[in-house]
């Protein structure tokens, strides 16, 4: 049976997604997104996501074109998905900081 769990993490105004689709215990999907709120327009900051048949992440400060972690899909995401999750939980502050510097 598949399920979805969602949680959304708002700080002032960057806003953090992260979204899973379950099958068992295995992570079937997943993507993480951060965002920043600003002039009542979402601007992505970074993403990763199983989206398109492969594990892909873009970093919009750099560019909009996704960059491949994986040529195919996996049967369970589980572990990118821990450690992703993990990195951008320590590093979403960051991102902001990057994008916001490009974009200026």
């Amino acid at each position: 049976m598949r399920r979805e769990k969602h949680t959304r993490l708002t700080f002032d105004d960057i806003r953090v997604d992260i979204r899973q689709i379950m099958e068992g215990r295995k992570v079937k999907h997943f993507v993480i997104n951060v965002a920043l709120v600003a002039d009542n327009k979402v601007h992505d900051v970074f993403r990763i996501d199983t989206a398109h048949g492969y594990l892909h992440m873009q970093k919009f400060w750099i560019s909009n074109e996704p960059i491949k972690l994986r040529d195919r899909r996996k049967d369970n995401y589980a572990g990118d998905f821990g450690y992703w999750k993990n990195k951008v939980e320590k590093e979403w502050r960051t991102y902001v900081e990057l994008y916001r510097k490009m974009k200026r």
